[in-house]
Protein backbone atom coordinates (compact mmCIF):
# COMPACT_ATOMS: atom_id res chain seq x y z
CA UNK A 1 0.00 0.00 0.00
CA UNK A 2 2.61 2.60 0.66
CA UNK A 3 4.95 1.59 -1.97
CA UNK A 4 2.13 2.15 -4.36
CA UNK A 5 1.33 5.56 -2.69
CA UNK A 6 5.02 6.48 -3.30
CA UNK A 7 4.54 5.43 -7.20
CA UNK A 8 1.06 6.72 -7.44
CA UNK A 9 1.84 10.06 -6.24
CA UNK A 10 5.20 10.87 -8.30
CA UNK A 11 3.38 9.55 -11.47
CA UNK A 12 0.75 12.35 -11.07
CA UNK A 13 3.89 14.81 -10.20
CA UNK A 14 2.28 15.24 -6.96
CA UNK A 15 5.87 14.14 -5.39
CA UNK A 16 9.03 12.86 -6.06
CA UNK A 17 9.39 8.87 -5.90
CA UNK A 18 11.39 8.83 -3.21
CA UNK A 19 8.97 11.45 -1.12
CA UNK A 20 7.24 10.17 2.00
CA UNK A 21 3.59 9.93 1.88
CA UNK A 22 1.49 8.34 4.85
CA UNK A 23 -1.83 7.39 3.90
CA UNK A 24 -4.26 6.28 6.76
CA UNK A 25 -4.86 2.19 4.67
CA UNK A 26 -8.87 2.50 6.95
CA UNK A 27 -9.67 5.86 5.82
CA UNK A 28 -11.77 4.56 2.67
CA UNK A 29 -13.36 1.79 4.52
CA UNK A 30 -10.90 -0.62 4.90
CA UNK A 31 -10.76 -3.21 7.68
CA UNK A 32 -9.25 -2.94 11.18
CA UNK A 33 -6.14 -4.34 11.82
CA UNK A 34 -6.53 -8.11 13.73
CA UNK A 35 -4.32 -8.39 16.58
CA UNK A 36 -3.22 -11.85 17.98
CA UNK A 37 -2.00 -12.48 21.56
CA UNK A 38 1.16 -13.37 22.22
CA UNK A 39 2.40 -12.37 25.83
CA UNK A 40 0.17 -11.47 28.94
CA UNK A 41 -0.47 -11.54 32.71
CA UNK A 42 -4.33 -10.95 33.30
CA UNK A 43 -4.79 -12.82 36.50
CA UNK A 44 -6.48 -11.88 39.72
CA UNK A 45 -5.24 -8.60 40.76
CA UNK A 46 -4.06 -8.26 44.19
CA UNK A 47 -5.48 -5.16 44.93
CA UNK A 48 -4.42 -4.03 48.14
CA UNK A 49 -0.99 -3.20 46.10
CA UNK A 50 -1.20 -1.70 43.11
CA UNK A 51 1.28 0.79 42.03
CA UNK A 52 0.81 4.23 42.18
CA UNK A 53 1.51 7.10 39.72
CA UNK A 54 1.53 10.39 41.69
CA UNK A 55 3.07 13.20 41.69
CA UNK A 56 6.99 12.43 41.98
CA UNK A 57 6.46 9.44 39.39
CA UNK A 58 7.06 10.49 36.28
CA UNK A 59 7.45 6.66 34.81
CA UNK A 60 6.54 3.24 35.54
CA UNK A 61 8.43 -0.01 34.20
CA UNK A 62 6.59 -3.28 34.88
CA UNK A 63 8.94 -6.18 32.79
CA UNK A 64 7.72 -9.64 31.32
CA UNK A 65 9.76 -12.34 29.42
CA UNK A 66 8.86 -12.46 26.21
CA UNK A 67 7.54 -16.03 25.40
CA UNK A 68 8.35 -15.92 21.52
CA UNK A 69 9.52 -13.34 18.71
CA UNK A 70 7.11 -11.54 17.23
CA UNK A 71 6.79 -7.48 16.15
CA UNK A 72 4.70 -5.77 18.95
CA UNK A 73 2.01 -3.75 17.41
CA UNK A 74 -0.21 -3.21 20.75
CA UNK A 75 0.12 -3.25 24.50
CA UNK A 76 -3.16 -3.14 26.97
CA UNK A 77 -2.55 -2.38 30.51
CA UNK A 78 -4.83 -2.85 33.33
CA UNK A 79 -5.25 0.38 35.10
CA UNK A 80 -7.81 2.85 36.78
CA UNK A 81 -8.22 6.35 37.72
CA UNK A 82 -8.54 8.02 41.68
CA UNK A 83 -10.12 11.26 41.50
CA UNK A 84 -9.44 13.35 38.45
CA UNK A 85 -6.16 13.04 37.11
CA UNK A 86 -5.42 14.95 33.98
CA UNK A 87 -2.03 13.92 32.36
CA UNK A 88 -1.14 12.24 29.02
CA UNK A 89 0.23 9.14 29.55
CA UNK A 90 2.82 7.19 26.58
CA UNK A 91 3.82 3.61 26.12
CA UNK A 92 7.43 2.13 25.20
CA UNK A 93 9.55 -1.02 25.62
CA UNK A 94 12.58 -0.90 26.93
CA UNK A 95 15.51 -3.38 27.14
CA UNK A 96 16.77 -4.65 30.69
CA UNK A 97 19.90 -4.67 31.97
CA UNK A 98 20.65 -7.62 34.86
CA UNK A 99 16.80 -6.77 36.01
CA UNK A 100 16.75 -2.62 35.27
CA UNK A 101 14.55 -0.75 32.19
CA UNK A 102 17.96 0.01 30.36
CA UNK A 103 17.05 1.38 26.88
CA UNK A 104 13.68 2.69 25.01
CA UNK A 105 13.23 0.42 21.73
CA UNK A 106 11.30 0.27 18.77
CA UNK A 107 8.73 3.43 18.85
CA UNK A 108 6.65 4.91 21.97
CA UNK A 109 3.48 4.79 21.38
CA UNK A 110 1.07 8.28 21.01
CA UNK A 111 -0.74 10.18 24.51
CA UNK A 112 -3.28 8.77 25.80
CA UNK A 113 -5.07 11.04 28.06
CA UNK A 114 -5.93 9.68 31.69
CA UNK A 115 -9.12 11.65 31.41
CA UNK A 116 -10.31 8.56 29.15
CA UNK A 117 -9.14 5.97 31.88
CA UNK A 118 -10.88 3.67 33.91
CA UNK A 119 -12.65 4.17 37.64
CA UNK A 120 -11.80 1.24 37.89
CA UNK A 121 -10.07 -1.84 36.95
CA UNK A 122 -10.14 -2.02 33.30
CA UNK A 123 -7.91 -1.70 29.75
CA UNK A 124 -6.29 1.03 28.37
CA UNK A 125 -4.78 -0.05 24.67
CA UNK A 126 -1.39 1.77 23.15
CA UNK A 127 -0.15 1.28 20.46
CA UNK A 128 3.83 1.25 20.43
CA UNK A 129 6.01 -0.70 17.87
CA UNK A 130 9.30 -3.46 19.09
CA UNK A 131 10.75 -6.36 17.76
CA UNK A 132 10.54 -8.82 20.57
CA UNK A 133 12.95 -11.65 20.51
CA UNK A 134 12.01 -15.20 22.72
CA UNK A 135 13.00 -15.57 26.40
CA UNK A 136 14.40 -11.99 26.40
CA UNK A 137 13.27 -10.09 29.36
CA UNK A 138 11.65 -6.53 28.49
CA UNK A 139 9.85 -3.64 30.60
CA UNK A 140 6.74 -1.96 29.45
CA UNK A 141 7.20 1.38 30.29
CA UNK A 142 4.66 3.78 31.39
CA UNK A 143 5.32 7.32 31.09
CA UNK A 144 3.80 11.03 32.21
CA UNK A 145 3.63 14.27 32.75
CA UNK A 146 3.66 14.54 36.71
CA UNK A 147 -0.23 14.91 38.51
CA UNK A 148 -0.98 15.66 42.15
CA UNK A 149 -0.98 12.75 45.05
CA UNK A 150 -5.21 13.09 45.30
CA UNK A 151 -5.62 12.61 41.74
CA UNK A 152 -3.31 9.55 39.37
CA UNK A 153 -3.88 6.57 38.13
CA UNK A 154 -2.70 2.57 39.31
CA UNK A 155 -1.46 0.16 36.89
CA UNK A 156 -2.72 -3.20 38.66
CA UNK A 157 -0.77 -5.97 39.39
CA UNK A 158 -0.86 -9.97 40.22
CA UNK A 159 2.11 -11.90 42.51
CA UNK A 160 4.42 -13.74 40.09
CA UNK A 161 8.43 -13.36 39.32
CA UNK A 162 9.22 -10.20 37.67
CA UNK A 163 9.08 -6.72 39.04
CA UNK A 164 8.29 -3.12 38.74
CA UNK A 165 11.16 -0.31 39.23
CA UNK A 166 9.77 3.91 38.89
CA UNK A 167 12.45 6.94 37.57
CA UNK A 168 11.48 10.23 39.77
CA UNK A 169 13.22 12.50 37.54
CA UNK A 170 13.62 13.17 33.78
CA UNK A 171 17.45 11.79 33.99
CA UNK A 172 15.91 8.33 34.10
CA UNK A 173 17.05 6.84 37.44
CA UNK A 174 15.30 3.93 38.23
CA UNK A 175 14.63 3.58 41.59
CA UNK A 176 12.29 1.61 44.36
CA UNK A 177 11.86 -1.88 42.96
CA UNK A 178 8.73 -3.98 44.21
CA UNK A 179 10.08 -7.39 43.22
CA UNK A 180 7.97 -10.92 43.33
CA UNK A 181 4.84 -9.35 41.67
CA UNK A 182 3.69 -9.04 37.62
CA UNK A 183 2.31 -5.89 36.20
CA UNK A 184 -0.91 -6.85 34.32
CA UNK A 185 -0.59 -6.53 30.58
CA UNK A 186 -1.36 -7.90 27.35
CA UNK A 187 0.95 -7.86 24.25
CA UNK A 188 -0.35 -8.28 20.64
CA UNK A 189 1.31 -8.48 17.39
CA UNK A 190 -0.71 -7.66 13.89
CA UNK A 191 -2.17 -10.99 12.90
Amino acid sequence: MKILSYIGAALLGLAPLNAQILINPYQFGGAAPSYVLKDSNTGTSVTANNVTFGSASRMGAGSFTAGSSYTLARVDVYVNTVGTPVRDITCQIWSTTGTTPDTAIGTESAAVSTSTFPSSEGIVSFYPAATIVSGTTYHIVLKGTTSSSSNYFQWHRTAGSHRFDQSNDSTVSWTSPVTSIQMKFAAYAFE
